[in-house]
């Protein structure tokens, strides 16, 4: 496990991570406690401000121990700490807990022997099905995406899946199978690609990357607000563990870029106080609601800078027998929850579950076009 291979630092680490995320837990997410939460959210708080120092020296402690152990990837704790970001970043009482998380297979994991994959998608309320994916298997292992399009036309969406496709494991060997850089490398590369074709430049798409390496380990690229989930029984509990750091203008970095190209004060208030749960850029009715995509350059021409990033977060885990692992556009995910998605899975055969998971997210009133890729080890 993490903490046998590096010692007191990385269990150090989760310690202070978790504390930060029990002080900024809503009342929802623990309903018996709520008569005593002010005072323990006020106390976890300063204890956190207290800590901050020793987070970030524990921080470089775990990279510096990441990569100078023989025969680690440079880029394992950069993907660590993603990982960590990512269950930080989703917060409910269904989502795994920093303190139950082991980022390397415990001894007592069973390896998955066989797996059970479906896919399946739904127009929803839209003219047009701008939603791709691909399935991809291969002696290196097993590539998932799903691509959710936007924009005048699908052109560009269909050339990044394509190509994906194509490139992703010749990029693979050609980094001596460092999965971070060929992540990096590929969607740079595609985003510069679509963004130097002028019919494309009010084209674009995000998307989610999932590749399974032969040792059933799951690098995870996300790039916008689609997103990978890996469904686990731990501690006698079903919960979900966030595979995608999910970037939209809600999230508080995504936020200041914005505040800082719209300038203008009036500008920054309207925007600030939209009404949708889903804020949008520059505007509540005819703005984005993605900060990050593959393309878009038509609002790098209108702003002068580039306001629309491409850059992927990158996580990594290891799957178990018994897991399930999901990779769905954003209409699946603004009409299911977790309990819901858990649910599904329960009352379907395994064959069945991506099929289960859009039809309960249209069910639910998602109007969106809906994808959704499933995976059943086994």
């Amino acid at each position: 496990m993490a903490e046998a291979l590096y010692g007191q630092p990385v269990a150090a680490y989760y310690r202070e991570v978790n504390a930060h995320w029990e002080a900024t837990q809503s009342k929802d997410d623990d309903p018996s406690a709520a008569s005593s939460q002010s005072t323990r959210t006020q106390a976890a708080s300063a204890a956190v401000l207290q800590q901050s120092v020793s987070v970030r020296a524990v921080e470089a402690q775990v990279h510096f121990e990441a990569t100078a152990v023989s025969g680690m990837p440079p880029y394992w704790s950069k993907m660590m700490r993603n990982t960590i970001k990512a269950i930080q970043e989703h917060r409910g009482p269904y989502y795994i807990r920093v303190q139950d998380l082991h980022l390397q297979r415990p001894l007592a994991s069973v390896v998955p022997k066989s797996f059970v994959l479906s896919s399946f998608q739904d127009q929803g309320e839209r003219r047009y099905m701008q939603d791709y994916y691909l399935k991809c298997s291969s002696p290196q292992g097993v590539l998932l995406a799903v691509f959710d399009g936007h924009g005048y036309g699908n052109d560009a969406v269909q050339f990044v899946k394509e190509q994906v496709q194509k490139r992703f494991l010749n990029l693979f060997e050609q980094y001596q199978q460092d999965i971070r850089t060929t992540f990096l490398a590929m969607i740079s590369t595609l985003h510069q690609e679509v963004c130097a074709v002028q019919a494309w430049n009010c084209q674009g798409t995000t998307a989610v990357i999932c590749f399974i390496d032969k040792n059933y380990n799951v690098y995870t690229a996300t790039v916008g607000d689609s997103e990978a989930n890996l469904y686990r029984r731990v501690k006698d509990r079903n919960c979900s563990i966030p595979l995608s750091c999910v970037r939209d203008w809600r999230s508080p970095k995504e936020a200041q870029r914005a505040r800082s190209v719209l300038s203008d004060p009036v500008s920054i208030h309207r925007w600030e106080n939209q009404h949708n749960v889903k804020r949008r850029f520059p505007e509540e009715r005819s703005g984005i609601n993605f900060s990050r995509s593959v393309g878009d350059y038509a609002w790098t021409l209108r702003y002068g800078k580039e306001i629309v990033l491409a850059h992927p977060k990158i996580t990594m885990h290891y799957v178990q027998a018994g897991d399930t692992l999901t990779l769905v556009s954003d209409g699946v995910k603004d009409g299911l929850n977790e309990r819901e998605a858990m649910a599904a899975f329960q009352v379907n055969a395994s064959e069945n579950y991506a099929k289960a998971l859009v039809l309960s997210a249209k069910f639910n009133g998602s109007k969106d076009n809906m994808t959704a890729i499933a995976v059943k080890f086994e």
